[in-house]
């Protein structure tokens, strides 16, 4: 540019011309680069806003014969994949190929919300259904799904309540929530290769009724069966492995499960609220050992308790029992008697089970009613030591000095808690639940100061037990 620049302002016109011309050829070569850079920054523009997987064409709507309802785009592998149903229809059939080219995939909210449709023909080459692609699709009951069809993607037909029937027996991935919410769905058959059960997959399908799952999926997820009120089968075969947190949690309608050999581990609250299981049964020799009939379990390795049916109404954990899983008595609405034949490391007294000197409160029976004074040789309340009890009014001894995490959740009916300042470790969200609640405490107690901290109505009491200083109370 500085030679340009000297070539203008010089006197000889010969010069002059030359430097000019020089400025015009660079003019040029910018005008090129400016139209690469625009060019570029389109591509780039288009790779942002087309659908996942269109990188090597163009996206536009179809405006042909019987295809004008469709957008589409081609996907990476060539393929076309249907990105968006424009039309009304009750009845939609996807076409098997636009252009002679097979159509692939169904895209992320392709039919999202449309509440029109209530049959949908997928096209025969059809082998994936992206995220959220018939997700409340509230009038859809059926999809007639083909051979080819291999993975569905998370929510795919989340809400899709009137779906009553779609065949899973040649899917072998099935995303998290992806029938989340279908409550007419009564019947799945899943495929021998079958994948993990991912969390969600089938949660509130509260027609669905009996479910096997097959020996590839390794692990049912969180929550996966979670809601489904009506399921009263279940068949898990020898390789599963894991049952995880909650993953049959409210099926309120299955009365027995049966865990294979294989099961090497039940999380905690796989089957919470499952107020009609009457019996866990299983193979002896896993990771489990059943009891009594096989009504119950116990983790083979330390002999605890670990699962109990919550419809049976007495519990017996029979000679050499060490203690008791905090969840395995957490939600037992029917439990009224407990029966302890040998049990060094368990101990029962009033409605309460304990360990066996009697320092931790393990659990207090639901039905246990009016007032509840604990044990004084009681030093640690554990968690979920007194959820969901009927009892109206709590005494806890000056024994005791912790109280564990959601202790006494879910308690509609308390109405007062005694706490002496000798507890000074208090969990998180301890009387969760409980509405009604007040605390008794001592003034600059650890008692008050939760109290305060976690908005609990509570009273001050005087220095002589018993004695309740009126002046003294505070109500959230």
């Amino acid at each position: 540019m500085g030679r340009f620049f000297c070539a203008v302002l010089t006197n000889s016109p010969k010069k002059g011309i030359m430097g000019l011309t020089n400025l015009q050829r660079g003019a040029k070569n910018m005008k090129r680069l400016l139209s690469l850079f625009t060019a570029f920054a389109l591509v780039l523009a288009l790779g942002i806003f087309l659908p996942e997987g269109a990188l090597s064409s163009s996206f536009f709507t179809v405006n042909a014969d019987n295809l004008e309802d469709f957008s589409y785009y081609r996907y990476f592998d060539g393929t076309i994949a249907i990105s968006k149903y424009n039309g009304s229809n009750a009845d939609v059939v996807i076409p098997d190929e636009i252009d002679n080219i097979s159509v692939t995939i169904i895209t992320k909210n392709a039919f999202k919300d449309n509440t029109a449709v209530k049959k949908v023909t997928l096209s025969k080459n059809c082998n994936m259904i992206e995220e959220n692609a018939f997700s409340g699709c509230t009038s859809l009951q059926t999809v007639v799904v083909p051979d080819t069809l291999t993975h569905i993607l998370d929510n795919a037909f989340y809400g899709c309540s009137s779906l009553k029937e779609i065949d899973l027996s040649q899917v072998k991935v099935i995303w998290k929530s992806a029938f989340r919410g279908c409550s007419s769905l009564s019947e799945v058959s899943l495929n021998e290769d079958f994948c993990d059960l991912k969390e969600y997959v089938f949660a509130d399908c509260t027609s669905l009724k009996s479910i096997t799952i097959p020996s590839t999926a390794k692990t049912i997820e969180q929550f996966a069966f979670k809601g489904c009120t009506s399921l009263e089968n279940v068949t898990l075969q020898e390789g599963t492995i894991y049952l995880e947190n909650g993953c049959f949690m409210g099926c309120t309608s299955l009365k027995s499960i049966f865990l294979p050999k294989s099961i090497l581990r039940v999380e905690y609250d796989a089957f919470y609220d499952c107020s009609s299981l009457e019996s866990i049964t299983g193979v002896q020799g896993g990771s489990y050992v059943y009891k009594d009939d096989s009504v119950f379990a116990f983790a083979k390795s330390s002999y605890e308790l670990y699962i109990f049916p919550e419809a049976n109404d007495s519990f017996t954990p029979g000679k050499g029992s060490r203690t008791i899983s905090r969840n395995a008595l957490r939600h037992c609405p029917k439990l009224t008697d407990i029966y302890l034949y040998g049990c060094n490391g368990i101990a029962y007294d009033s409605g309460m089970l304990y360990n066996g000197d009697f320092s931790e409160l393990i659990r207090c029976l639901e039905t246990y009613s009016g007032q509840i004074n604990i044990s004084s040789e009681c030093k640690l309340i554990r968690k979920y030591a007194l959820s969901r009890i009927k009892a109206n009014t709590v005494t806890i001894p000056d024994s005791v000095t912790e109280i564990e995490d959601e202790a006494f959740v879910d308690c509609k009916s308390l109405y007062t808690v005694y706490i002496p300042d000798s507890v000074t470790v208090f969990g998180e969200n301890i009387f969760g639940g409980c509405s009604n609640l007040t605390i008794m405490c001592y003034k600059n107690s650890a008692a008050e100061k939760y109290a305060k901290e976690n908005s609990i109505n509570y009273k001050l009491l005087d220095a002589t037990p018993g004695n309740v200083n009126e002046d003294d109370v505070s109500v959230f």
